[in-house]
């Protein structure tokens, strides 16, 4: 009986261009995550999972989800870093987010330039001026927005 990695990688091998998994791997991307209101599977065979990573093919658009741990061997991404700044800035929108969230958001264009530097000036400071925390959680919103997906 294949293990818990072993079926992960078969299952993405199967629904990507490449036949082999060190070129398969790279086609892939995440494309969101989100909390799951029900239970859901793991390709992996994981069960139940409620933090679920959307991974998409860049090559055939083929989508997937996985559980969070599974995402960060699979794609070596700090998806738990990202869960834990996504609760906090959905239950309080002023707080701020990780370095992996902001990086991960100005890569796939969420954030321009300017908001990322922005949020890095910012990240640790306890008081804002009005205008600056408006444009910050304005930039939380946009990040919540990208990643939580239903």
């Amino acid at each position: 009986m294949a293990n818990d990695e072993d079926r992960l990688m078969e299952e993405i091998i199967k629904l990507s261009n490449a036949f082999n998994w060190n070129e398969a791997k790279g086609e892939w991307v995440l494309d969101g995550i989100y909390f799951a209101d029900k239970p859901a599977a793991c390709l992996c065979g994981e069960s139940p999972i409620v933090e679920v990573c959307v991974l998409k093919n860049k090559q055939n658009n083929n989508t997937v989800e996985v559980e969070n741990v599974c995402v960060s061997k699979f794609l070596k991404i700090k998806s738990d870093d990202m869960f834990r700044s996504l609760e906090k800035i959905i239950s309080k929108n002023e707080e701020s987010v990780s370095a992996e969230l902001i990086e991960r958001s100005f890569s796939d264009m969420t954030i321009s330039a300017a908001e990322r530097r922005f949020y890095f000036d910012i990240r640790y400071k306890r008081e804002l001026t009005p205008k600056r925390a408006k444009w910050k959680r304005e930039i939380n919103l946009k990040i919540i927005k990208r990643f939580i997906k239903k």
